[in-house]
């Protein structure tokens, strides 16, 4: 059934799945069909349900901001979830010979040993 409305270029039938998954979604795809060319833009449509088979409420609560600020770009959707999803921070022991917080000290910028004949 959503093979016809991708080989129809159904925009009601587009828009209505975007209404489905939040409100701001809906309006954000209104706003991106609301050309004179709307087929031109279904790209950017199935790029933006792409992320919300993903990560529903994000895009719910970025779309919602994105239509705050007037911004109507998918490629800028997706750059406020990649910002906001952060990797979990995995803690790593310092370098050897250095400070916690502090880059480590190369080698050859070390001060050389005073002992003559020793190590």
């Amino acid at each position: 059934m959503e093979r016809v409305g991708y080989a129809m270029r159904d925009l009601d039938r587009l828009h209505a799945t975007a209404q489905r998954h939040g409100h701001h979604i809906g309006i954000y795809v209104q706003r991106l069909l609301d050309e004179p060319l709307p087929w031109t833009r279904m790209r950017s449509v199935y790029r933006l349900l792409g992320l919300v088979r993903r990560r529903p409420r994000p895009v719910e609560d970025a779309c919602r901001t994105a239509l705050d600020l007037d911004v109507v770009s998918v490629a800028k959707i997706a750059a406020m979830l990649a910002q906001a999803w952060r990797p979990p921070h995995r803690s790593c022991p310092p370098a050897r010979g250095s400070r916690a917080g502090s880059p480590a000290t190369p080698p050859s910028s070390r001060p050389r040993s005073t002992i003559r004949g020793g190590v």
